[in-house]
């Protein structure tokens, strides 16, 4: 079988999708909430550095999405 930690995010991946009516969203979901746990564990280190870019982008993604529907920008 897989490793625990990598089962609960895929587990995370599947269940996010059909609560955000979006596959993109689903997937994102899944890796912030990755990347949160390991920080909460301090494994910070064992996360490939390309994981926090797309961590970042997506992040980035949701805050002008935000911004948009906010009307300010």
């Amino acid at each position: 079988m897989g490793q625990p930690r990598a089962c609960r995010s895929r587990v995370l991946h599947v269940v996010g999708m059909p609560f955000f009516y979006s596959i993109t969203d689903g997937i994102a979901f899944g890796f912030i909430s990755y990347i949160v746990v390991m920080l909460a564990k301090g494994k910070a280190k064992k996360v490939h550095p390309l994981m926090y870019l797309i961590v970042g982008l997506f992040i980035l993604m949701y805050v002008i999405t935000a911004l948009q529907t906010l009307k300010i920008l």
